[in-house]
Formats: structure tokens, sequence, C-alpha cells
């Protein structure tokens, strides 16, 4: 049987409630539409399983290449975290201002201003 993907599953289920609704062939058309929903869902769950296993793969062979590269150079520098946590506080008293500056100036609109043109 031929597996359809996610918009042909979502086409044949509105065919299906569509069709129920005119009461015909109820039980065949929802159990079609059931097994088809569900082996495009699978389908889609294997995809996804394979792209993460595809990305811990280029994620490993990156780690090593990228040591490799470094072992190459004889002097190295020592890293602390420090820099990562400062960077990670900048970076959200950032985005902290940025959305607080969107709140504010939703926050000063009057609702009836926005229902006007609505």
């Amino acid at each position: 049987m031929h597996v359809p993907n996610g918009f042909q599953a979502l086409r044949v289920t509105l065919t299906t409630l569509a069709a129920t609704r005119r009461g015909n062939d109820r039980d065949a058309h929802v159990s079609d539409a059931l097994e088809w929903t569900r082996r495009a869902a699978r389908g889609t769950r294997e995809r996804r399983d394979q792209r993460r296993r595809r990305l811990t793969r280029a994620r490993a062979l990156g780690f090593i290449a990228l040591r490799a590269y470094l072992n190459l150079f004889v002097q190295r520098a020592a890293l602390t975290t420090w820099p990562f946590v400062a960077s990670f506080v900048v970076t959200l008293a950032i985005a902290w201002l940025a959305i607080a500056a969107h709140v504010l100036a939703a926050a000063r609109v009057r609702p009836a201003d926005v229902l006007r043109y609505q």
C-alpha cells in the first residue's frame, strides 16, 4: 500500500470527514484515513530520527577534526567559564531590553484604538 505524505494524509482525512457527514462508506473511509495518518506519522518519526543520527555523527566528526586541528598548535590559552557567563549575561540583558521595549509600547496603547482599526 502506498504511504502518503502528511498533506495527502490530511486531504484523505478531510475527505473522509466530509464523506462521513454525507453517510457514505463511513467505516471503510475512516479506517483507511486513520491507517494512512498513522503511516505518515511513523514516516515523519523515522525521518526525524535519521536526521538526529546524522547530526550526532556530524557533531562527533566535527569535534574530532577540530581537536586534531587544535593539536597542531604548540601554545594553548587557558579557557575559563567567565567569558561564556559574561556573554550569556550580556545576551540575556539585550533580549530583556528588546522585549521590555515592545511590552511597554504595547501597554501604552489604548485598547479602544486597537479595536477601532481591526
